[in-house]
C-alpha cells in the first residue's frame, strides 16, 4: 500500500492557498488522532470503533485512498462485534507510517505563499 497520495496532499496544500502552515496543522492533528487509536486498543468495541471513525475523517484528507478505505473496513468490523485485534494493529501500524511520511513530506514543502513545483 502506497503511504503517500502526493497529488492529494499537493492538490490540498494549493485549495487552502499554499499554506504549508495549516497543512502542518492538519498534520499534527492527524497525529493526535493517530495517536487515540493506539491508545484505544484495550478500550470497548464502540469507543474503538469511534475512534477510527475520528482517524477516518482525518485520512480523507491527508491518507490515500486505500488507507481510507482500510479504515473504513476496519470500522465497520468493530461496530459488527467482530474485531481482529490483528488487523487493528497493522492500520494502527499504516497510520503510524503514514505520519512518518508525512512529516517528511512537509519538511520539504516551500513556506506559505511559495507553489509546489511538482513535475508530472
Amino acid at each position: 500500500m502506497t503511504i503517500l497520495d502526493i497529488q492529494k496532499l499537493t492538490r490540498l496544500r494549493r485549495d487552502v492557498g499554499d499554506r504549508t502552515s495549516f497543512v502542518r496543522e492538519l498534520i499534527a492533528s492527524f497525529e493526535v488522532d493517530v495517536v487515540a487509536v493506539r491508545d484505544a486498543q484495550d478500550a470497548p468495541l464502540p469507543e474503538r470503533a469511534d475512534v477510527v471513525h475520528r482517524v477516518t475523517g482525518s485520512a480523507a484528507m491527508l491518507a490515500p485512498m486505500g488507507t481510507v478505505v482500510r479504515l473504513n473496513s476496519l470500522e465497520n468490523v468493530l461496530r459488527e462485534g467482530d474485531p481482529s485485534s490483528v488487523e487493528f494493529w497493522a492500520v494502527t501500524e499504516v497510520l503510524e507510517a503514514t505520519i512518518q511520511a508525512l512529516m517528511s513530506w512537509i519538511e520539504c514543502a516551500p513556506p506559505d505563499g511559495e507553489p509546489i513545483i511538482t513535475s508530472l
